[in-house]
Order: C-alpha cells, then sequence, then structure tokens
C-alpha cells in the first residue's frame, strides 16, 4: 500500500475536499502575497505553538510598528520587537530569534537574504539556515516548502495523519520525511503538506477523529486509530 498510487490518490481526493483558503497558513499566504523569503521566515518564526489568527495579529503588530525588513529589524530594540509579536506567545524566545535572523541577514549577507539562497541547493540552504540560532528544522523547511524546493515540513498532523494512513512507520522527523519524499513527487510536497495539516485539523484530530465523514474512509489503514 506504500505507493506512490496510493499517495496520489490521497492527494487527489484531499485537493477536491478541501480549498487553501487564506488566513489557514500564515508563511503560505506572505510568500504568495510578497515572494520575500525573509518575511516568509518571520512570518514562520512567530507562527511556532500558536494559532493562526495569533500569528496574522503578531505579524501585523510587527510590520506597522517596526517594518518586516532586515535592516529595519536590525536597528530596532529587542523589547520593541518583543511588544510587537507578544499576541504569538513565546514573545521573548521568538523576539530573540527574529533578531538573530536579521543581524545575520545583515552583517553576513549585505542585508539581502537573496544572497543566503545564491547557487545553492537544498542541503546547503538548510545548513546556512540551521546555522542561524533560534531557527529549527521544521521553520526551515516551511520556508523551504514555500520557495519551491520540494520538501514536505512536519507538524504534529502532518505526523499524525501520515501515521495514521500507513504512509511511515518511522518516528523521527527526518525518517518520516524520508517516506513522504518517496512516495510523493516533488512538485506535490507543499500542497500535500497543507492538504495533510487540513485533514488533521477538520477531521484526523488527535482525540476522537472523524473517520466516518472523511473522504479517506474507505481507503485508509486508520493505524493506531482507536475508536
Amino acid at each position: 500500500m506504500l505507493n506512490k498510487n496510493y499517495a496520489d490518490i490521497i492527494l487527489s481526493r484531499l485537493e477536491k475536499k478541501f480549498m487553501i483558503p487564506k488566513g489557514e497558513f500564515i508563511a503560505y499566504d506572505i510568500y504568495k502575497s510578497t515572494g520575500d523569503p525573509f518575511k516568509v521566515l518571520v512570518a514562520t518564526i512567530i507562527s511556532q505553538n500558536t494559532l493562526e489568527r495569533n500569528s496574522y495579529k503578531a505579524y501585523s503588530n510587527l510590520e506597522k510598528i517596526v517594518g518586516i525588513d532586515p535592516d529595519k529589524i536590525y536597528k530596532t530594540s529587542l523589547k520593541m520587537i518583543e511588544d510587537a509579536i507578544k499576541p504569538a506567545g513565546l514573545w521573548k524566545n521568538k523576539a530573540k530569534a527574529i533578531k538573530v535572523l536579521a543581524e545575520t541577514i545583515v552583517e553576513k549577507y549585505s542585508g539581502d537574504i537573496k544572497n543566503l539562497f545564491k547557487g545553492t541547493n537544498v542541503n546547503e540552504v538548510r545548513e546556512k539556515l540551521k546555522s542561524i540560532k533560534g531557527i529549527g528544522f521544521k521553520t526551515i523547511d516551511v520556508v523551504l516548502a514555500n520557495l519551491g524546493y520540494g520538501v514536505i515540513p512536519l507538524d504534529t498532523h502532518v505526523k499524525r495523519v501520515a501515521y495514521r494512513l500507513g504512509l511511515t512507520k518511522a518516528k523521527t522527523y527526518t525518517k518520516i520525511q524520508e517516506d513522504l519524499h518517496r512516495i510523493i513527487e516533488k512538485r506535490n510536497r507543499l500542497k500535500a503538506h497543507l492538504l495533510l495539516i487540513m485533514l488533521g485539523r477538520k477531521y484526523c484530530r488527535s482525540k476522537k477523529p472523524l473517520c466516518e465523514k472523511c473522504v479517506l474512509e474507505d481507503i485508509c489503514l486508520k493505524v493506531g486509530v482507536n475508536r
């Protein structure tokens, strides 16, 4: 069952079931509206461990109060950044990560994040981003996915849904991602990431999943589902 055909059927059904409305995925929305990798990174940092509506509020505050630009953030006090992004929670850690990101771009890449991506493959870009304190695997992968690098970022929804569907038996981030990459084509990976999250939020919940209402009910392996 773990093959590309199975994955294609899953994506086809989910695509017919779900729209990707504005307001569901801040990084996706920001990239579509601006095409700016720096803004996508900042939005992704802000969105960690919080609801999307809080992420949008914090991002909007930062945009209005400071401006989401490496040079502007570089010149702004940490306290001002913290105050702007408070609605997203964990504002001290997030503000520090955003500040370090801006400092890195200004001091190492001449203030232009596009210089970080120049002439490098996905692994090189990932290593460069990993070297920036406060930026983890998922944050990096969300940015890479939205920039078209063909990776599937893993959050709690993607991991849970992929396991229940039988797309992976792995437990670690890297191994789960490798399993998904094997059966999902590069061009479909961002779409897969978004659709699996939508499925996890709406139907394939952690507790009391709504299997009988799910468009995949007849083909899902329901691994580990206790109902």
